[in-house]
């Protein structure tokens, strides 16, 4: 039987977040496309909000839906 074992941080260890994307592309890419996408990543600056695509979007998203009831339906503006 195989069984996979995760070794578990240790306390006070930062654990790397990633992305979903980020995830997917990884698991999907295989040999050396795998490695430079790591290299990639890992040499990424930190968030900064210029660079986000969608986030004018993901704003108008949070804001339609705080301000529709749960009967409501939700209206967009384009």
């Amino acid at each position: 039987m195989f069984r996979l074992r995760l070794k578990t941080p240790k306390k006070g260890a930062l654990m790397p977040e990633i992305s979903l994307t980020d995830f997917v592309n990884f698991v999907t890419r295989i040999g050396s496309a795998r490695l430079t996408l790591v290299r990639e990543i890992r040499s990424r600056g930190d968030y900064d909000p210029i660079r986000d695509f969608w986030r004018d979007l993901r704003d108008g998203l949070v804001t339609s839906t705080a301000r529709a009831s749960s009967t409501s339906t939700i209206s967009m503006s384009w």
